[in-house]
């Protein structure tokens, strides 16, 4: 693992996308159910930035079916009133 972060020294790469990436490399080597990586990043100048990139099997795994099994009709009916 520390070799692992020490590749992301001189990474050409934004914050958030490294995070994004770390997440999705470890969600490929552990299949968690729940995952939540945070980055404290603390450049030179004062300045620290700690983005975070989580994942939910639950939340994905319902996401995945609306994404994967589309309604027949995609397509929003313009006449439709919402209830209230």
């Amino acid at each position: 693992m520390k070799l692992y972060l020490g590749s992301y020294r001189m990474h050409g790469e934004f914050h958030e996308d490294c995070v994004c990436r770390m997440l999705k490399d470890l969600r490929t080597l552990m299949n968690p159910k729940y995952i939540k990586v945070t980055g404290k990043f603390m450049p030179r100048g004062g300045i620290s930035f700690c983005p975070t990139a989580e994942w939910d099997m639950v939340f994905a795994s319902q996401y995945d079916t609306v994404i994967t099994n589309p309604p027949d009709n995609p397509v929003p009916d313009p006449d439709y009133v919402i209830p209230s």
